[in-house]
């Protein structure tokens, strides 16, 4: 599976043909940021929010190469780029979001909950089956025995 490193590196191919001073300007960051998170450095949760917005990229495939590149999500904006308020609030007017970055935290820890859940809720279920079809065995065994005995 790719990191989010390397899917990173693909925003940047494909958007600004691996333009990493590009790229860097369009987000608001430095040239020598983009070429850290293209190689191995971990992207703050405020530059992955921008780069969702920026190039309606999907949070979920970013985050861990789940579903499309551009899917929509909760991440994307559908509209002009991004431009963050200077005041990091949200902007009444055309309804613009925050820069607040524990909003995102938020929302990656209870992504990385909810992916947990899911994996338990598999675990369980494939255990609830296995247990199921232990029970028709057992039940066709019991059957079949009485059968014979007639």
């Amino acid at each position: 599976m790719e990191s989010i490193n390397q899917r990173i590196n693909k925003i940047v191919l494909e958007y600004c043909d691996g333009n990493n001073s590009k790229f860097a300007k369009k987000v608001g960051t430095s040239e020598a940021n983009i070429r850290n998170y293209r190689n191995n450095t971990q992207p703050k949760p405020a530059l992955i929010r921008k780069i969702c917005i920026v190039f309606g990229i999907s949070y979920s495939w970013l985050m861990d190469g789940v579903s499309s590149m551009t899917s929509p999500d909760i991440m994307r904006k559908p509209t002009a780029a991004y431009k963050a308020p200077r005041n990091g609030r949200r902007d009444t007017r055309n309804n613009e979001p925050t820069n607040d970055e524990s909003s995102l935290e938020i929302l990656i820890k209870n992504n990385h909950k909810l992916l947990e859940i899911n994996a338990l809720l598999a675990k369980a279920t494939q255990e609830a089956l296995q247990a199921t079809q232990e029970m028709m065995r057992r039940l066709g065994d019991l059957l079949g025995e009485h059968g014979r005995k007639k």
